[in-house]
């Protein structure tokens, strides 16, 4: 059988007119079909968030001008002197002796003046009948006291001095003013005893006691501290 090629003008063989059938039977379908066709999903491109720009350099805040000053100075009061404590130790010295003589005094001379017998020196009328031993044993007794309890002061302003105390420095002061005008008076009283030893003997105790308080006062007034430092 031979290859023969229809002539011009005939119809197509049948193969050709099956396809043109089954494509119009396609299209004709999906014209018909009513659900529409859901494409395929694509995810979204990654988009990277934004950088900001750098930040610009801010030009730098004049400082306020602070003008520097030292610290202010803090006074530091001085330390006692040494012949301040020489006082103090005077003054305790002297309440310490004093007190033991004030009692010494008072107990002992109070006892002996009041059993003397005062009948050999003729009756004393300004007593009114009074036994003249018991009335001078008092007075005697009175003195002891008052010579003890003037003495506490000189022994509290002896501990108040040594242990830097404004308040002991005034007491001494005192002690030392009110003392100094009494060994005064006994510097003057010793030129008028009789007995030439024993004004001598008086009168040297005296001056060395008159030269002991007034040594106390001025230390007390004028020594009582070293300069004040700055710290």
């Amino acid at each position: 059988m031979t290859d023969e090629r229809p002539p011009e003008g005939a119809p197509e063989s049948s193969a050709d007119t099956t396809d043109t059938a089954d494509t119009a039977v396609d299209a004709a379908s999906q014209a018909s079909d009513p659900s529409p066709t859901i494409p395929a999903y694509t995810p979204p491109a990654y988009t990277p968030p934004p950088v900001p720009p750098p930040a610009m350099p801010q030009p730098a805040m004049a400082q306020p001008a602070v003008a520097w000053s030292a610290p202010p100075a803090v006074a530091v009061a001085g330390k006692r002197t040494t012949l301040a404590m020489a006082a103090g130790i005077l003054l305790l010295i002297g309440g310490i002796g004093g007190i033991l003589l004030g009692l010494l005094i008072a107990v002992v001379g109070g006892t002996v003046i009041s059993n003397l017998n005062f009948d050999q020196y003729g009756y004393f009328p300004e007593l009114r009948g009074a036994d003249p031993g018991a009335v001078a044993g008092g007075v005697v007794v009175f003195v002891g006291a008052i010579i003890a309890a003037y003495s506490v002061a000189y022994l509290l302003a002896g501990i108040g001095v040594l242990r830097t105390s404004n308040w002991a420095r005034v007491l001494g002061i005192v002690v030392g003013i009110i003392s100094g005008l009494i060994w005064l008076s006994g510097v003057s009283s010793a030129r008028q005893i009789p007995n030439a030893s024993g004004a001598a003997g008086l009168g040297v105790f005296s001056i060395v006691m008159l030269l002991a308080h007034a040594y106390i006062v001025v230390v007390l007034l004028f020594f009582w501290r070293t300069r004040a430092s700055t710290a």
